[in-house]
């Protein structure tokens, strides 16, 4: 309830389902069972940035895992790090009937597989396919190249830049590879691959705007619209 203003403030057209609670308190059953109704009419369901690592957030992750039955679920940022700390919600969403997708970067590949930073850099193609795998999910494994893999087939993505790595940046990600995963793909996995494409594809165009050191988090969706304008827009001349 206390960040209704400051998102209502920005994105004035969003619809908001709100709940409060106590430090330390669980989420109350009045917004488990709201939350539970939400997930019903959702066709994707992003579960984790900004939702911390409060008791009341581990209660909001297992009642999204158990309503996303059928559903497309990306899971990031707090959610990677409740997963990492909860061995039975871990073991929920990994038996989920739901395609799913989880978006660690380095720091949060490590919390969920116990391995420090400089050994995924030298093995990330490996371990995001192993974590896929345990997860039944496509990882997309995010650093200056983002791996993106199911376990099977792998995209390695060099689109973008170091001006992206400022707060942020993963959470707009996530946002574009929602709107891929409702937009459809016939193929789930493309719709990932595409959404880190363009997501860096708006970073360098940001750099090449703002600067490197000037650009920041909340101008990447606008330059995303831009680009997928322009596509749209050689699609329709044949180009």
């Amino acid at each position: 309830e206390n960040n209704r203003l400051a998102v209502l403030s920005n994105v004035p057209e969003a619809l908001t389902a709100c709940y409060t609670h106590k430090e330390g308190e669980m989420l109350a059953p009045k917004y488990q069972e709201e939350l539970a109704k939400c997930c019903e009419w959702a066709d994707c369901i992003v579960l984790g940035p900004g939702i911390s690592l409060e008791p009341a957030a581990a209660c909001i992750t297992d009642t999204v895992l158990s309503g996303c039955t059928g559903k497309t679920l990306v899971a990031d940022a707090d959610a990677l790090n409740i997963l990492s700390e909860n061995r039975s919600l871990r073991q929920k969403f990994a038996s989920l009937d739901a395609r799913t997708v989880v978006t660690p970067h380095v720091g949060e590949m490590s919390r969920l597989i116990g391995r420090d930073a400089a050994y995924i850099k030298r093995n990330a193609v490996r371990l995001a396919g192993e974590l896929a795998r345990e997860l039944s999910a496509v990882c997309v494994l995010k650093d200056a190249a983002t791996v993106v893999t199911d376990g099977r087939r792998v995209y390695v993505n060099t689109s973008g830049n170091s001006g992206m790595a400022t707060g942020g940046s993963g959470d707009v990600l996530t946002g574009i590879m929602a709107g891929m995963l409702c937009a459809g793909f016939a193929d789930f996995r493309e719709a990932v691959e595409m959404a880190v494409y363009v997501h860096g594809l708006a970073g360098d165009a940001c750099a090449g705007h703002y600067g490197r050191y000037g650009m920041k988090a909340c101008d990447l969706p606008d330059a995303a619209a831009r680009i997928l304008a322009g596509a749209e827009q050689n699609v329709k001349e044949g180009n």
